[in-house]
């Protein structure tokens, strides 16, 4: 969809992610106003894991991820 829109013009929703280059060079842009469509996350883990340390260090890096994702 996002190669037919650059070629041929049209809007659509694609993720922030995909899209942060194209906004970048003006090749496309955000219409204002436009509802946001928010894409839930999940992570299954052990309640006992054997790495408590690297489980943490797993949920901070998916909080992060999500938080720089929320910059609408």
């Amino acid at each position: 969809g996002l190669e037919y829109i650059l070629r041929q013009g049209g809007s659509g929703y694609f993720p922030l992610r995909v899209m942060r280059p194209y906004l970048a060079a003006e090749q496309l842009f955000r219409v204002p106003k436009a509802p946001v469509i928010g894409r839930p996350a999940y992570m299954v883990y052990s309640s006992e894991p054997d790495d408590p340390e690297l489980l943490d260090l797993a949920l901070d890096g998916m909080r992060h991820i999500a938080g720089q994702e929320d910059d609408r």
